[in-house]
């Protein structure tokens, strides 16, 4: 089989190339951003280190993977002529793992990330399916997309009007939405992905830290000298990497999952409070020999209102850290329900996939981070 997949430097995209692998017949063609050639091959290279290859493993795998030059949000993804014709010719299975999770972009840099990539990739799925080839395509995509709706978020197409907390949530469900219209061909095959807070492996392994490390120093109280928004009753989805690219690899490979679109997320009943996450990631730090101040609560205005201040006079390493806070603090006080019950059966009827709970993955994961 040959892959094209976006956003292999990325914590999804890089797990599903790990998974593709596996298989000694794939080889995979990987988009990368890169100034330059030479900038490629090391970026290349810097992956295969990350991934643990090595001797013969290492020339095998560098056999099957074709580093191309681009960008997913400018036409043709950015590739010259002759690597969109080789993805092409060569191509029958396309992952689009890329994103840019910032949440305070301008809508139109948002857009051009997330609606952009998604027109280059149907673009380059009609230009593959012209020539009368099957094409199987996996878009990975983000619970995000329901936005500030009320209802819960069900494994289907979201058709209603609603407000988002960001740009980024807006501009990805844009990019679904662009999905659901499309006239595809009897040829093409598409999944639909919506992760939740995606975290490090079940097993604690964790190669990239993003955005749930940052909550987890957030938790902490060592950037805000343990002022800290109430927490109350509220709670994270997570899920771990491993789940979500194993979903993606199965859909991607099996025909019968075409048309489904996947919640790929603990659901209300397997959420975790962030109460909880604290004291999980205080006690780490604390066996660490590390000294935390302690916690005190405030309301989310007071909160802001502090941060705010401290942040006028805070070093700029910690100013640009508080800088965030004020979306996240929207984001988490917004209560939302992620439904992924059918996901969840679906996967493991047919893929034997089952998602583990957060306490079995979480406190390993924070370990990992504060080596």
């Amino acid at each position: 089989m040959n892959y094209f997949v976006t956003g292999v430097t990325g914590n999804v995209g890089s797990s599903i190339v790990r998974r593709l692998l596996r298989d000694a017949g794939v080889r995979v063609w990987v988009l990368v951003r890169a100034s330059s050639n030479d900038e490629l091959r090391r970026r290349l290279q810097k992956l295969f280190c990350l991934w643990g290859y090595e001797g013969d493993e290492l020339s095998d795998v560098a056999a099957r993977v074709i580093p191309l030059r681009g960008d997913m949000g400018l036409p043709q993804f950015g590739m010259a002529d002759s690597d969109w014709h080789v993805v092409r010719s060569n191509c029958d299975h396309l992952i689009h793992a890329a994103g840019v999770v910032r949440m305070n972009l301008p809508i139109s840099e948002a857009r051009k990330h997330a609606v952009g990539s998604a027109e280059n990739l149907i673009a380059l799925a009609d230009s593959i399916s012209s020539e009368g080839k099957a094409v199987n395509l996996a878009f990975v995509s983000t619970v995000g997309v329901a936005g500030k709706q009320s209802e819960p978020l069900r494994d289907d197409w979201v058709k209603a009007n609603r407000s988002f907390h960001n740009t980024y949530e807006q501009s990805k469900a844009e990019a679904e939405e662009l999905l659901r219209t499309w006239d595809r061909g009897p040829n093409i095959r598409l999944t639909v992905h919506r992760p939740s807070m995606v975290v490090g492996a079940s097993d604690g392994e964790t190669l990239k830290h993003q955005i749930f490390f940052y909550l987890c120093e957030f938790l902490s109280g060592c950037y805000t000298k343990g002022v800290q928004p109430a927490l109350n009753d509220a709670r994270l989805d997570t899920v771990p990497v491993d789940y979500v690219a194993d979903a993606v690899c199965w859909a991607v490979q099996n025909p019968e999952s075409d048309g489904k679109v996947f919640n790929l997320c603990s659901g209300s009943e397997h959420e975790v409070g962030l109460a909880t996450v604290q004291d999980w990631t205080r006690q780490i730090l604390l066996r660490n020999g590390r000294g935390l101040p302690r916690v005190r609560s405030f309301p989310a205005k007071v909160f802001l209102w502090l941060v705010r201040a401290g942040a006028a006079i805070a070093p700029k390493d910690v100013k640009k850290r508080l800088g965030t806070l004020p979306v996240l603090i929207d984001y988490l006080s917004s209560p939302q329900v992620f439904e992924g019950k059918e996901s969840r059966q679906y996967l493991k009827e047919r893929a034997a996939l089952l998602l583990p709970e957060p306490e079995l993955y979480l406190p390993s994961i924070i370990r990992s981070f504060y080596k």
